[in-house]
Protein backbone atom coordinates (compact mmCIF):
# COMPACT_ATOMS: atom_id res chain seq x y z
CA UNK A 1 0.00 0.00 0.00
CA UNK A 2 0.68 3.57 -0.80
CA UNK A 3 2.21 5.71 2.29
CA UNK A 4 0.52 9.20 1.94
CA UNK A 5 1.86 11.84 4.10
CA UNK A 6 -1.65 14.04 4.95
CA UNK A 7 0.43 17.16 4.97
CA UNK A 8 0.53 17.11 1.37
CA UNK A 9 -2.89 17.46 0.81
CA UNK A 10 -3.63 21.16 -0.49
CA UNK A 11 -7.61 21.95 0.05
CA UNK A 12 -8.00 23.36 -3.71
CA UNK A 13 -11.25 21.34 -4.80
CA UNK A 14 -10.24 18.80 -7.76
CA UNK A 15 -13.29 20.19 -9.65
CA UNK A 16 -12.78 23.61 -9.45
CA UNK A 17 -9.38 23.09 -11.75
CA UNK A 18 -11.44 20.54 -13.88
CA UNK A 19 -14.40 23.25 -14.64
CA UNK A 20 -12.23 25.93 -15.84
CA UNK A 21 -10.94 23.73 -18.29
CA UNK A 22 -14.33 22.47 -19.51
CA UNK A 23 -15.79 25.91 -19.36
CA UNK A 24 -13.26 26.89 -21.56
CA UNK A 25 -13.72 24.30 -23.95
CA UNK A 26 -17.49 25.31 -24.09
CA UNK A 27 -16.84 28.94 -24.20
CA UNK A 28 -14.51 27.57 -27.87
CA UNK A 29 -17.33 25.47 -29.07
CA UNK A 30 -19.60 28.90 -28.70
CA UNK A 31 -16.89 30.63 -30.76
CA UNK A 32 -16.98 28.67 -33.21
CA UNK A 33 -21.46 27.71 -33.44
CA UNK A 34 -20.21 23.94 -32.87
CA UNK A 35 -21.68 23.36 -29.09
CA UNK A 36 -24.27 21.56 -30.16
CA UNK A 37 -22.47 19.41 -32.68
CA UNK A 38 -19.91 18.60 -29.74
CA UNK A 39 -22.68 17.53 -27.29
CA UNK A 40 -23.73 15.10 -29.82
CA UNK A 41 -20.64 13.97 -30.53
CA UNK A 42 -20.35 13.15 -26.63
CA UNK A 43 -23.09 11.81 -26.27
CA UNK A 44 -22.64 9.19 -29.03
CA UNK A 45 -19.28 8.86 -28.10
CA UNK A 46 -19.36 8.22 -24.30
CA UNK A 47 -16.29 10.36 -23.99
CA UNK A 48 -14.71 13.87 -24.22
CA UNK A 49 -14.51 14.58 -27.62
CA UNK A 50 -14.91 18.31 -30.08
CA UNK A 51 -17.20 17.89 -33.09
CA UNK A 52 -15.47 19.72 -35.21
CA UNK A 53 -11.66 20.46 -34.01
CA UNK A 54 -9.56 23.14 -35.11
CA UNK A 55 -7.02 23.06 -37.53
CA UNK A 56 -3.76 24.35 -36.78
CA UNK A 57 -3.69 26.12 -39.62
CA UNK A 58 -6.36 27.82 -39.24
CA UNK A 59 -5.42 28.19 -35.68
CA UNK A 60 -2.28 30.04 -37.01
CA UNK A 61 -3.82 32.13 -39.40
CA UNK A 62 -7.01 33.24 -36.85
CA UNK A 63 -3.98 34.31 -34.20
CA UNK A 64 -2.40 36.26 -36.72
CA UNK A 65 -5.25 38.26 -37.36
CA UNK A 66 -5.50 38.53 -33.66
CA UNK A 67 -2.21 39.46 -32.57
CA UNK A 68 -0.74 40.41 -35.44
CA UNK A 69 2.72 42.37 -34.58
CA UNK A 70 3.00 40.48 -31.05
CA UNK A 71 5.73 38.40 -30.78
CA UNK A 72 5.55 35.16 -31.09
CA UNK A 73 8.60 33.25 -31.23
CA UNK A 74 11.97 33.51 -29.44
CA UNK A 75 15.19 32.02 -30.81
CA UNK A 76 18.41 32.97 -30.10
CA UNK A 77 18.60 36.58 -31.11
CA UNK A 78 15.76 36.30 -33.31
CA UNK A 79 11.91 37.63 -32.31
CA UNK A 80 9.31 36.79 -34.87
CA UNK A 81 5.84 38.41 -34.32
CA UNK A 82 2.48 36.19 -35.13
CA UNK A 83 1.59 37.68 -38.06
CA UNK A 84 5.47 36.75 -39.17
CA UNK A 85 5.14 33.47 -38.56
CA UNK A 86 1.84 33.15 -40.52
CA UNK A 87 3.24 35.00 -43.51
CA UNK A 88 6.47 32.56 -43.03
CA UNK A 89 4.44 29.12 -42.99
CA UNK A 90 2.50 30.29 -46.34
CA UNK A 91 5.58 30.70 -47.89
CA UNK A 92 7.08 27.91 -47.63
CA UNK A 93 3.37 26.16 -48.16
CA UNK A 94 3.61 27.56 -51.64
CA UNK A 95 7.15 26.40 -52.29
CA UNK A 96 5.97 22.82 -51.11
CA UNK A 97 3.19 23.04 -53.97
CA UNK A 98 5.99 24.29 -56.05
CA UNK A 99 7.62 21.53 -55.38
CA UNK A 100 5.21 19.20 -56.70
CA UNK A 101 4.49 17.54 -53.99
CA UNK A 102 0.16 17.30 -53.13
CA UNK A 103 -2.66 17.24 -50.76
CA UNK A 104 -2.64 13.85 -48.94
CA UNK A 105 0.85 13.19 -49.98
CA UNK A 106 3.65 13.33 -46.43
CA UNK A 107 6.48 15.51 -46.13
CA UNK A 108 8.91 14.33 -43.42
CA UNK A 109 10.71 17.29 -41.16
CA UNK A 110 14.50 16.09 -39.88
CA UNK A 111 15.44 19.65 -38.19
CA UNK A 112 17.05 20.38 -35.03
CA UNK A 113 14.61 23.11 -33.38
CA UNK A 114 14.64 26.63 -35.15
CA UNK A 115 11.76 29.07 -37.26
CA UNK A 116 11.91 27.28 -39.97
CA UNK A 117 10.72 23.60 -38.35
CA UNK A 118 7.65 25.80 -37.50
CA UNK A 119 7.36 27.04 -40.53
CA UNK A 120 7.87 23.85 -42.50
CA UNK A 121 4.86 22.41 -39.97
CA UNK A 122 2.29 25.14 -40.49
CA UNK A 123 3.01 25.05 -43.98
CA UNK A 124 1.67 21.45 -44.31
CA UNK A 125 -1.46 22.02 -41.94
CA UNK A 126 -2.39 24.37 -43.87
CA UNK A 127 -2.37 22.77 -47.63
CA UNK A 128 -4.02 19.27 -46.85
CA UNK A 129 -0.27 17.32 -46.44
CA UNK A 130 0.58 15.08 -43.91
CA UNK A 131 3.66 16.02 -41.47
CA UNK A 132 6.19 13.20 -40.38
CA UNK A 133 8.47 14.73 -37.45
CA UNK A 134 11.92 12.80 -37.53
CA UNK A 135 14.23 12.33 -34.83
CA UNK A 136 17.15 14.05 -35.57
CA UNK A 137 19.73 11.78 -33.76
CA UNK A 138 18.39 8.88 -36.21
CA UNK A 139 20.82 6.98 -38.41
CA UNK A 140 20.71 3.47 -40.48
CA UNK A 141 18.01 1.52 -40.30
CA UNK A 142 16.16 3.41 -37.42
CA UNK A 143 15.95 6.20 -40.17
CA UNK A 144 15.06 4.07 -42.92
CA UNK A 145 12.22 2.67 -40.75
CA UNK A 146 10.09 6.05 -40.38
CA UNK A 147 11.02 7.15 -43.64
CA UNK A 148 9.86 4.19 -45.04
CA UNK A 149 7.00 3.23 -42.83
CA UNK A 150 5.46 6.96 -42.93
CA UNK A 151 5.23 6.78 -47.09
CA UNK A 152 6.23 10.69 -46.95
CA UNK A 153 7.61 11.30 -50.88
CA UNK A 154 9.09 14.44 -49.38
CA UNK A 155 11.36 15.87 -47.07
CA UNK A 156 12.77 19.08 -45.36
CA UNK A 157 15.95 18.85 -43.68
CA UNK A 158 18.58 20.80 -41.85
CA UNK A 159 22.39 20.21 -42.74
CA UNK A 160 23.25 19.12 -39.54
CA UNK A 161 21.15 15.95 -40.21
CA UNK A 162 21.91 15.38 -44.20
CA UNK A 163 24.48 13.28 -43.46
CA UNK A 164 22.74 10.82 -41.59
CA UNK A 165 19.98 11.34 -44.46
CA UNK A 166 22.65 10.47 -47.08
CA UNK A 167 24.33 7.34 -45.72
CA UNK A 168 20.41 5.90 -46.36
CA UNK A 169 19.23 7.67 -49.56
CA UNK A 170 19.44 4.69 -51.66
CA UNK A 171 17.04 2.93 -49.07
CA UNK A 172 14.33 5.60 -49.56
CA UNK A 173 13.24 5.75 -52.78
CA UNK A 174 10.29 6.90 -52.25
CA UNK A 175 11.21 9.94 -51.13
CA UNK A 176 11.03 11.70 -54.16
CA UNK A 177 11.74 15.61 -53.17
CA UNK A 178 14.19 16.77 -51.25
CA UNK A 179 14.64 20.06 -49.55
CA UNK A 180 17.27 21.15 -47.92
CA UNK A 181 17.52 24.27 -45.17
CA UNK A 182 20.98 25.81 -44.55
CA UNK A 183 19.68 28.59 -42.19
CA UNK A 184 21.66 27.23 -39.46
CA UNK A 185 24.80 25.94 -41.55
CA UNK A 186 28.59 26.69 -41.34
CA UNK A 187 28.80 29.70 -44.22
CA UNK A 188 30.58 26.58 -46.58
CA UNK A 189 27.70 24.73 -47.06
CA UNK A 190 26.30 24.51 -50.18
CA UNK A 191 22.86 22.40 -51.11
CA UNK A 192 23.55 19.39 -52.02
CA UNK A 193 22.95 18.05 -55.81
CA UNK A 194 19.72 17.22 -56.67
CA UNK A 195 18.05 19.08 -53.64
CA UNK A 196 16.13 22.34 -53.52
CA UNK A 197 17.34 24.91 -51.19
CA UNK A 198 14.41 25.96 -48.35
CA UNK A 199 15.91 29.70 -48.44
CA UNK A 200 14.20 30.11 -51.90
CA UNK A 201 11.24 30.23 -50.28
CA UNK A 202 11.26 32.91 -48.16
CA UNK A 203 12.11 35.34 -51.41
CA UNK A 204 10.45 38.44 -52.33
CA UNK A 205 8.13 36.34 -54.99
CA UNK A 206 6.88 34.06 -52.90
CA UNK A 207 3.50 34.90 -52.19
CA UNK A 208 2.80 35.42 -48.24
CA UNK A 209 -0.51 34.85 -48.42
CA UNK A 210 -2.64 31.20 -48.07
CA UNK A 211 -2.94 29.02 -50.46
CA UNK A 212 -5.68 28.07 -51.61
CA UNK A 213 -5.63 24.77 -50.86
CA UNK A 214 -7.29 23.45 -47.36
CA UNK A 215 -7.05 20.62 -45.61
CA UNK A 216 -10.19 17.75 -45.36
CA UNK A 217 -10.90 16.73 -42.29
CA UNK A 218 -10.80 13.09 -41.49
CA UNK A 219 -7.52 12.76 -43.27
CA UNK A 220 -4.45 11.91 -41.97
CA UNK A 221 -2.39 15.41 -40.89
CA UNK A 222 0.20 14.27 -38.94
CA UNK A 223 2.36 11.07 -37.99
CA UNK A 224 4.30 11.30 -34.66
CA UNK A 225 6.54 8.25 -33.87
CA UNK A 226 6.64 6.51 -30.43
CA UNK A 227 10.38 7.02 -28.70
CA UNK A 228 10.59 2.99 -29.44
CA UNK A 229 11.67 2.49 -25.86
CA UNK A 230 10.16 -0.58 -26.12
CA UNK A 231 10.35 -1.67 -29.57
CA UNK A 232 9.81 -0.11 -33.05
CA UNK A 233 8.70 3.35 -33.30
CA UNK A 234 5.17 3.74 -34.38
CA UNK A 235 3.65 6.25 -36.18
CA UNK A 236 0.51 7.45 -34.28
CA UNK A 237 -1.80 9.15 -36.21
CA UNK A 238 -3.41 12.90 -35.94
CA UNK A 239 -6.07 14.10 -38.43
CA UNK A 240 -7.14 16.92 -39.33
CA UNK A 241 -9.72 18.25 -36.61
CA UNK A 242 -8.11 16.02 -33.97
CA UNK A 243 -10.03 16.55 -30.67
CA UNK A 244 -6.62 17.32 -28.77
CA UNK A 245 -5.65 20.81 -30.76
CA UNK A 246 -9.09 22.26 -28.61
CA UNK A 247 -8.54 20.19 -25.47
CA UNK A 248 -4.84 21.80 -25.26
CA UNK A 249 -6.38 24.93 -25.93
CA UNK A 250 -8.88 24.93 -23.06
CA UNK A 251 -6.21 23.73 -20.61
CA UNK A 252 -3.46 26.41 -21.89
CA UNK A 253 -6.05 29.06 -21.05
CA UNK A 254 -6.69 27.84 -17.73
CA UNK A 255 -3.02 27.47 -17.15
CA UNK A 256 -1.19 30.84 -18.78
CA UNK A 257 -2.17 34.43 -20.58
CA UNK A 258 -0.88 36.14 -22.92
CA UNK A 259 1.76 37.95 -20.84
CA UNK A 260 3.58 34.24 -20.39
CA UNK A 261 6.36 32.89 -22.19
CA UNK A 262 6.31 29.56 -22.85
CA UNK A 263 10.07 27.67 -23.11
CA UNK A 264 11.14 24.57 -24.39
CA UNK A 265 14.81 22.64 -25.10
CA UNK A 266 12.74 19.77 -26.13
CA UNK A 267 13.10 18.70 -29.48
CA UNK A 268 10.28 20.01 -31.59
CA UNK A 269 9.62 16.63 -33.07
CA UNK A 270 8.82 15.69 -29.90
CA UNK A 271 4.63 16.02 -29.33
CA UNK A 272 5.69 17.70 -25.69
CA UNK A 273 7.56 20.75 -27.49
CA UNK A 274 5.38 21.04 -30.65
CA UNK A 275 2.12 20.49 -29.44
CA UNK A 276 1.84 20.79 -25.40
CA UNK A 277 4.54 24.17 -25.32
CA UNK A 278 3.75 25.62 -28.84
CA UNK A 279 0.18 25.33 -29.30
CA UNK A 280 -0.29 26.06 -26.21
CA UNK A 281 1.63 29.35 -25.88
CA UNK A 282 -0.84 30.13 -29.24
CA UNK A 283 -3.65 29.23 -27.83
CA UNK A 284 -3.26 31.55 -24.88
CA UNK A 285 -1.78 34.39 -27.09
CA UNK A 286 1.34 33.92 -25.76
CA UNK A 287 5.37 34.18 -26.45
CA UNK A 288 7.30 30.75 -26.97
CA UNK A 289 10.79 30.34 -26.88
CA UNK A 290 12.82 27.55 -28.12
CA UNK A 291 16.19 26.78 -27.49
CA UNK A 292 18.33 24.04 -29.52
CA UNK A 293 19.48 22.32 -26.76
CA UNK A 294 19.19 21.97 -22.49
CA UNK A 295 22.19 22.72 -20.91
CA UNK A 296 22.12 22.51 -16.61
CA UNK A 297 24.70 25.17 -15.84
CA UNK A 298 23.09 28.12 -18.53
CA UNK A 299 19.37 26.61 -17.89
CA UNK A 300 18.52 29.78 -15.15
CA UNK A 301 20.85 32.44 -17.44
CA UNK A 302 18.43 31.55 -20.30
CA UNK A 303 15.27 31.86 -18.30
CA UNK A 304 16.38 35.23 -16.86
CA UNK A 305 18.04 36.29 -20.88
CA UNK A 306 14.28 35.52 -21.99
CA UNK A 307 11.86 36.36 -19.36
CA UNK A 308 10.56 32.97 -19.15
CA UNK A 309 7.28 32.31 -17.08
CA UNK A 310 6.89 28.53 -17.78
CA UNK A 311 8.63 25.63 -18.72
CA UNK A 312 8.10 21.75 -18.98
CA UNK A 313 10.34 19.34 -17.04
CA UNK A 314 10.09 16.22 -18.70
CA UNK A 315 11.94 13.22 -17.70
CA UNK A 316 15.20 13.76 -15.08
CA UNK A 317 15.32 17.02 -15.94
CA UNK A 318 14.59 18.66 -12.92
CA UNK A 319 17.13 16.35 -10.77
CA UNK A 320 19.92 17.01 -13.47
CA UNK A 321 19.25 20.63 -12.45
CA UNK A 322 19.37 19.95 -8.94
CA UNK A 323 22.18 17.63 -8.86
CA UNK A 324 24.60 19.79 -11.04
CA UNK A 325 23.96 23.10 -10.16
CA UNK A 326 24.58 24.12 -6.38
CA UNK A 327 22.33 26.16 -4.42
CA UNK A 328 22.78 30.22 -5.43
CA UNK A 329 21.82 33.26 -4.07
CA UNK A 330 19.99 33.50 -7.51
CA UNK A 331 17.82 30.63 -7.56
CA UNK A 332 14.70 32.91 -7.15
CA UNK A 333 16.32 35.18 -9.60
CA UNK A 334 14.03 34.93 -12.01
CA UNK A 335 9.63 35.18 -13.78
CA UNK A 336 9.04 31.77 -14.03
CA UNK A 337 5.92 31.39 -12.22
CA UNK A 338 4.92 27.14 -13.05
CA UNK A 339 6.61 24.22 -14.29
CA UNK A 340 4.50 21.37 -15.78
CA UNK A 341 6.49 18.29 -14.26
CA UNK A 342 5.83 14.41 -15.63
CA UNK A 343 5.92 11.72 -13.14
CA UNK A 344 8.42 13.35 -10.43
CA UNK A 345 8.84 12.20 -6.94
CA UNK A 346 7.57 13.87 -3.67
CA UNK A 347 11.48 14.71 -2.56
CA UNK A 348 12.22 16.15 -5.52
CA UNK A 349 8.66 18.33 -5.90
CA UNK A 350 9.09 20.07 -2.68
CA UNK A 351 12.95 20.60 -3.26
CA UNK A 352 12.24 21.98 -6.65
CA UNK A 353 9.41 24.15 -5.27
CA UNK A 354 11.26 25.01 -2.22
CA UNK A 355 14.67 26.42 -3.87
CA UNK A 356 13.07 28.31 -6.94
CA UNK A 357 9.96 29.23 -5.60
CA UNK A 358 8.19 27.87 -8.53
CA UNK A 359 4.65 26.30 -8.07
CA UNK A 360 5.17 22.37 -9.46
CA UNK A 361 2.12 20.92 -10.96
CA UNK A 362 2.25 17.46 -12.21
CA UNK A 363 0.96 16.04 -15.45
CA UNK A 364 0.10 12.14 -17.81
CA UNK A 365 -0.14 12.12 -21.28
CA UNK A 366 1.00 10.42 -24.50
CA UNK A 367 1.03 11.03 -27.83
CA UNK A 368 -0.62 7.55 -27.70
CA UNK A 369 -3.04 7.98 -25.61
CA UNK A 370 -5.15 10.04 -27.50
CA UNK A 371 -7.26 12.29 -25.53
CA UNK A 372 -6.22 10.77 -22.49
CA UNK A 373 -5.10 13.46 -19.27
CA UNK A 374 -4.49 13.13 -15.74
CA UNK A 375 -2.94 16.13 -13.77
CA UNK A 376 -2.11 17.18 -10.51
CA UNK A 377 -2.91 20.62 -9.81
CA UNK A 378 -1.98 21.15 -5.99
CA UNK A 379 -5.10 19.27 -5.17
CA UNK A 380 -3.05 16.29 -4.69
CA UNK A 381 -0.93 14.62 -3.01
CA UNK A 382 3.00 15.58 -4.20
CA UNK A 383 4.61 12.95 -6.28
CA UNK A 384 0.54 11.80 -7.59
CA UNK A 385 -0.15 12.21 -11.48
CA UNK A 386 -3.59 12.88 -10.02
CA UNK A 387 -6.67 12.47 -11.21
CA UNK A 388 -8.15 11.73 -14.88
CA UNK A 389 -9.59 15.12 -16.47
CA UNK A 390 -12.69 14.03 -18.17
CA UNK A 391 -11.89 10.11 -18.93
CA UNK A 392 -12.91 7.84 -17.03
CA UNK A 393 -9.46 5.39 -16.19
CA UNK A 394 -9.31 1.98 -14.33
CA UNK A 395 -6.28 -0.47 -12.85
CA UNK A 396 -5.94 -3.77 -14.29
CA UNK A 397 -3.58 -6.61 -12.55
CA UNK A 398 -1.78 -9.09 -14.18
CA UNK A 399 -4.85 -11.83 -14.07
CA UNK A 400 -6.95 -8.96 -16.25
CA UNK A 401 -8.86 -8.09 -13.39
CA UNK A 402 -9.42 -4.38 -11.85
CA UNK A 403 -6.69 -3.73 -9.13
CA UNK A 404 -7.29 -2.74 -5.48
CA UNK A 405 -6.76 0.25 -3.99
CA UNK A 406 -3.04 0.46 -3.62
CA UNK A 407 -2.45 -2.41 -6.30
CA UNK A 408 0.17 -2.09 -8.96
CA UNK A 409 -1.60 -2.40 -12.59
CA UNK A 410 -1.56 -1.05 -15.86
CA UNK A 411 -3.16 1.96 -16.40
CA UNK A 412 -6.18 1.84 -19.19
CA UNK A 413 -8.57 4.77 -20.61
CA UNK A 414 -11.91 4.79 -21.74
CA UNK A 415 -11.86 7.44 -24.52
CA UNK A 416 -15.33 6.34 -26.55
CA UNK A 417 -16.59 3.83 -29.21
CA UNK A 418 -14.89 5.80 -32.13
CA UNK A 419 -10.85 4.70 -32.71
CA UNK A 420 -9.11 6.86 -30.18
CA UNK A 421 -5.49 5.62 -31.02
CA UNK A 422 -4.23 4.56 -34.49
CA UNK A 423 -0.98 3.37 -35.44
CA UNK A 424 -0.06 4.21 -38.93
CA UNK A 425 -0.49 1.13 -41.29
CA UNK A 426 -0.55 -1.13 -38.37
CA UNK A 427 -3.95 -2.56 -37.35
CA UNK A 428 -2.49 -5.75 -35.56
CA UNK A 429 -0.90 -2.87 -32.97
CA UNK A 430 -3.89 -0.70 -33.16
CA UNK A 431 -6.37 -3.56 -32.11
CA UNK A 432 -4.14 -4.81 -29.48
CA UNK A 433 -3.34 -1.01 -27.87
CA UNK A 434 -7.25 -0.29 -27.87
CA UNK A 435 -9.89 -3.22 -26.52
CA UNK A 436 -13.46 -2.06 -26.77
CA UNK A 437 -12.58 1.64 -26.39
CA UNK A 438 -10.25 1.39 -23.64
CA UNK A 439 -6.43 2.31 -24.79
CA UNK A 440 -3.65 0.64 -23.11
CA UNK A 441 -1.15 2.83 -22.18
CA UNK A 442 1.42 0.44 -20.64
CA UNK A 443 2.35 2.34 -18.38
CA UNK A 444 1.85 1.01 -14.61
CA UNK A 445 0.19 2.72 -11.58
CA UNK A 446 -1.35 2.50 -8.62
CA UNK A 447 -4.54 4.48 -7.35
CA UNK A 448 -5.25 5.43 -3.69
CA UNK A 449 -8.50 5.62 -2.34
CA UNK A 450 -9.17 9.48 -2.96
CA UNK A 451 -8.67 8.15 -6.86
CA UNK A 452 -5.55 10.04 -7.55
CA UNK A 453 -3.27 7.97 -9.98
CA UNK A 454 0.52 7.04 -9.61
CA UNK A 455 2.68 6.31 -11.71
CA UNK A 456 5.44 3.41 -11.44
CA UNK A 457 7.40 3.09 -15.24
CA UNK A 458 6.24 1.11 -18.03
CA UNK A 459 6.28 -2.68 -17.81
CA UNK A 460 9.76 -2.35 -18.91
CA UNK A 461 10.23 -0.93 -15.05
CA UNK A 462 9.00 -3.98 -13.32
CA UNK A 463 10.64 -7.90 -12.83
CA UNK A 464 10.01 -10.72 -10.87
CA UNK A 465 12.64 -12.11 -8.79
CA UNK A 466 12.44 -15.12 -6.75
CA UNK A 467 8.62 -14.82 -6.97
CA UNK A 468 8.70 -11.30 -5.52
CA UNK A 469 7.72 -8.51 -8.14
CA UNK A 470 9.96 -6.17 -8.28
CA UNK A 471 9.13 -1.83 -9.60
CA UNK A 472 12.33 -0.29 -10.41
CA UNK A 473 11.63 2.91 -9.33
CA UNK A 474 11.28 1.45 -5.51
CA UNK A 475 15.16 0.49 -5.97
CA UNK A 476 16.26 3.66 -7.77
CA UNK A 477 14.85 5.69 -4.96
CA UNK A 478 16.75 3.92 -2.19
CA UNK A 479 20.11 4.06 -4.48
CA UNK A 480 19.78 7.74 -4.69
CA UNK A 481 19.87 8.43 -1.76
CA UNK A 482 22.74 7.78 -1.15
CA UNK A 483 24.96 10.90 -1.17
CA UNK A 484 28.23 9.85 -3.93
CA UNK A 485 25.27 8.39 -6.01
CA UNK A 486 24.28 11.35 -8.88
CA UNK A 487 21.76 8.79 -11.34
CA UNK A 488 20.87 5.51 -11.69
CA UNK A 489 18.68 3.52 -13.30
CA UNK A 490 17.29 -0.46 -12.51
CA UNK A 491 16.47 -2.84 -14.81
CA UNK A 492 15.72 -7.04 -15.06
CA UNK A 493 18.24 -9.03 -16.84
CA UNK A 494 17.79 -13.39 -17.07
CA UNK A 495 18.81 -14.80 -14.70
CA UNK A 496 19.87 -18.48 -14.64
CA UNK A 497 18.00 -19.32 -12.07
CA UNK A 498 14.27 -18.03 -14.68
CA UNK A 499 12.94 -14.84 -13.58
CA UNK A 500 14.72 -11.64 -13.56
CA UNK A 501 17.97 -10.84 -11.53
CA UNK A 502 18.10 -7.03 -10.89
CA UNK A 503 20.80 -5.05 -11.93
CA UNK A 504 21.86 -1.24 -11.50
CA UNK A 505 23.50 1.07 -13.64
CA UNK A 506 25.20 4.06 -11.23
CA UNK A 507 26.39 7.48 -12.16
CA UNK A 508 28.30 9.23 -9.37
CA UNK A 509 28.88 12.61 -8.36
CA UNK A 510 32.18 14.09 -9.72
CA UNK A 511 35.21 13.30 -7.41
CA UNK A 512 33.18 10.79 -5.76
CA UNK A 513 34.38 7.19 -5.18
CA UNK A 514 32.06 4.06 -3.78
CA UNK A 515 33.00 0.62 -3.62
CA UNK A 516 29.63 -1.31 -5.13
CA UNK A 517 30.08 -3.68 -1.86
CA UNK A 518 29.19 -0.46 0.84
CA UNK A 519 26.52 0.54 -1.81
CA UNK A 520 25.19 -2.63 -1.16
CA UNK A 521 25.48 -2.28 2.34
CA UNK A 522 24.11 1.21 2.51
CA UNK A 523 20.85 -0.25 0.92
CA UNK A 524 20.60 -3.38 3.36
CA UNK A 525 18.09 -1.87 5.94
CA UNK A 526 16.05 0.37 3.01
CA UNK A 527 15.43 -2.90 0.69
CA UNK A 528 13.83 -6.19 0.83
CA UNK A 529 16.54 -8.93 0.41
CA UNK A 530 14.70 -9.85 -3.54
CA UNK A 531 15.09 -6.18 -4.28
CA UNK A 532 18.37 -6.04 -3.38
CA UNK A 533 20.66 -5.56 -6.90
CA UNK A 534 22.98 -8.11 -7.81
CA UNK A 535 24.37 -6.52 -10.65
CA UNK A 536 25.96 -2.93 -9.89
CA UNK A 537 27.31 -0.91 -12.91
CA UNK A 538 29.18 2.14 -12.68
CA UNK A 539 29.16 4.31 -16.13
CA UNK A 540 29.88 7.69 -16.86
CA UNK A 541 26.60 8.29 -18.53
CA UNK A 542 23.27 6.94 -19.17
CA UNK A 543 21.63 5.85 -22.57
CA UNK A 544 18.97 8.51 -22.87
CA UNK A 545 16.31 9.81 -25.77
CA UNK A 546 15.78 13.58 -26.95
CA UNK A 547 13.41 14.40 -23.54
CA UNK A 548 15.85 12.42 -21.04
CA UNK A 549 14.16 9.15 -20.37
CA UNK A 550 16.66 6.54 -19.91
CA UNK A 551 16.76 3.77 -22.77
CA UNK A 552 16.78 0.72 -20.09
CA UNK A 553 15.99 -1.63 -23.26
CA UNK A 554 19.31 -0.72 -24.51
CA UNK A 555 21.00 -1.52 -21.06
CA UNK A 556 19.12 -4.89 -20.64
CA UNK A 557 20.08 -5.01 -24.48
CA UNK A 558 23.56 -5.36 -23.54
CA UNK A 559 23.25 -7.25 -20.20
CA UNK A 560 25.61 -8.76 -17.86
CA UNK A 561 28.40 -6.37 -19.05
CA UNK A 562 32.32 -6.99 -18.28
CA UNK A 563 32.63 -4.49 -15.91
CA UNK A 564 29.17 -5.03 -14.11
CA UNK A 565 30.00 -5.98 -10.25
CA UNK A 566 28.43 -9.01 -9.09
CA UNK A 567 27.48 -9.44 -5.24
CA UNK A 568 27.24 -13.50 -5.71
CA UNK A 569 30.73 -14.08 -6.70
Amino acid sequence: MLEIDPRDEKHVNFYRPLAGILLNLVRGELRKGTLHKTLLSVLRNRALSVAEGTLLGDLQEEKADENGDRIFLRFKERRLTYGEMDSNSNRVAHGLLSCGISPGEGVAIMMRNCPRFLDAFYAIQKTGMYAVPVNVSLKGEGLVHILRNSDASGLVIDDASWENFQAVRDGVQAIKTVIVSGDEAPEAFRTPSGCLDMGEFYQPGMSATRPRHRPERGRISTLMYTSGTTGLPKGVVWKYGDSRVDLIGALARFLFHGGDNLYTAAPLFHANALFVSGVSAMHANAQFTVSQRFSAGGFWDEMRRYGVTSFNALGSLMEIMMMREPPSPRDRDHRVRLVLAAAITPETWRRFEERYGITVYNAYGAVDTGNGFIANFGNAPKGALGRPLGVKCRVIDEGGGEAAVGELGELQMYLGRQKPVEYFKDEEGTEAKVVGGWVRTGDMVTRDNKGNFYYMGRDIEHMRRRGENITCFDVEREIMKHPAVEECAVYGVPSELGEDEVMAAVILLEGEALDPGDLCDFLQDKLASFQMPRFIRYMDELPKTEIFKVKKKELQKQGVTADAWDREE
